[in-house]
């Protein structure tokens, strides 16, 4: 039996593909606008749209990169 609500790979390695998250138990794709390589103290704007998230990851080198995602409707 394979992967099962939009995920791929082997089970039990099963992950949702790229541009994906697993929201609700399926795996939702999402358009990302990214603004990367941020210094670690700065506070980015809020995301344009009413229905975009805001998401920052903290990298290796002590700099962020922060993405704006808008979600596909279910």
């Amino acid at each position: 039996m394979g992967c099962e609500h939009g995920m791929v790979g082997t089970p039990p390695n099963c992950h949702c593909p790229k541009d994906s998250e697993l929201l609700g138990g399926n795996c939702v794709h999402y358009t990302a606008t990214c603004s990367n390589g941020l210094a670690a103290d700065f506070t980015p704007q809020p995301c344009a749209g009413a229905e975009e998230k805001l998401a920052c990851k903290m990298r290796q080198d002590g700099l962020k990169d922060c993405c704006c995602l808008l979600y596909d409707k279910l």
